[in-house]
């Protein structure tokens, strides 16, 4: 899963567009815009929590997404969302555990804790190092060999469009499997910066 697309998908073409992008994963962004219809099986569907994450989880939940990304102090922060999917899984009669966790860590404190995530849950699918700007390589090599140690995906986070291509082949350099993109244009160097499926 090299290439994933988050999009509020705020109308139908454009939602289509995310589906046809070539990206891997198609993100939803609860935080951004409701969900307005399911995706097929190609690209999978994760969608992105934020702070109502009870009346996200109730809205995303039937659409049976791939995972869901929340950001995530701790290991503990995992078992909690893991027990919320529990409780929705079981109410719509949908198999325990399907649905996956990605864990976004973007601050100084999840970094202190992404030993925390090893073991976490066996839900969690992947770490993203999130944030607005920049990371110290530093960072980037804590958040890959965490994830390594949980054996999970490292992936970068978005970044600002003239260092996109620059933050994707660092990331790629430092252990990440892959990126994520807020347009189709960068679904494309990401794809053909972490090469091959």
């Amino acid at each position: 899963m090299r290439s994933w697309l988050l999009t509020p998908c705020p109308t139908e073409a454009e939602f289509a567009a995310a589906r046809g992008s070539g990206a891997d994963v198609v993100v939803l962004d609860l935080t951004r815009a409701p969900v307005r219809e399911r995706l097929g099986a190609k690209p999978r569907l994760v969608a992105k929590v934020g702070d109502a994450i009870e009346d996200d989880l109730d809205a995303v939940m039937p659409l049976t997404p791939w995972a869901i990304l929340a950001s995530c102090r701790s290991g503990a922060d995992v078992q909690r969302l893991g027990g919320k999917l529990a409780v929705r899984e079981a109410r719509l009669g949908l198999v325990d555990g399907a649905t996956r966790i990605v864990a976004c860590v973007g601050d100084a404190k999840s970094l202190m804790n992404l030993p925390s995530f090893a073991g976490a849950s066996p839900r969690l699918a992947a770490l993203v190092l999130c944030a607005n700007a920049p990371w110290p390589p530093l960072a980037r090599a804590l958040v890959a060999l965490a994830a390594a140690d949980a054996d999970i995906a490292a992936i970068d986070g978005p970044s600002e469009a003239d260092l996109f291509r620059q933050e994707a082949e660092s990331a790629r350099d430092q252990g990440f499997s892959g990126k994520i993109a807020t347009n189709v244009e960068q679904v494309a160097i990401v794809n053909a910066v972490f090469g091959q499926n």
